[in-house]
């Protein structure tokens, strides 16, 4: 779950449900209700990091664990402007070592 500050919105994205159920729903609270947002993005996964990005005015999402095993744990990274969700592309990625739970901190950077 993150705090949009620029939309005044939170975003919850993914989670487990029962007996490990992944979900790949994106959710806000708009301060009165959760609204679930119909967009298209990631895999269902829980344990993700997320954090706003103030520079651009995104949510990120990153990793997680796609299916309980080791092996399902993931390295990919998503923006989130309140319309689209989209999978950022960037060369440094397959460096990242995918483990979970994630903690995230961000600091924006021009990726090239």
């Amino acid at each position: 779950m993150v705090d949009d500050r620029a939309r005044g919105r939170v975003v919850l994205f993914g989670g487990l449900g029962a007996a490990s159920t992944r979900f790949n729903h994106t959710w806000e609270w708009n301060e009165t209700s959760w609204e679930r947002v119909m967009v298209t993005g990631p895999p269902a996964k829980g344990l993700t990091g997320f954090a706003y990005d103030e520079k651009r005015g995104v949510t990120v999402l990153f990793g997680g664990d796609g299916d309980g095993t080791r092996a399902g744990l993931l390295r990919d990274t998503w923006t989130f402007d309140g319309h689209e969700i989209a999978r950022a592309a960037h060369a440094r990625s397959q460096e990242i070592a995918a483990a979970g739970p994630h903690g995230v901190t961000l600091q924006s950077v021009s990726l090239p």
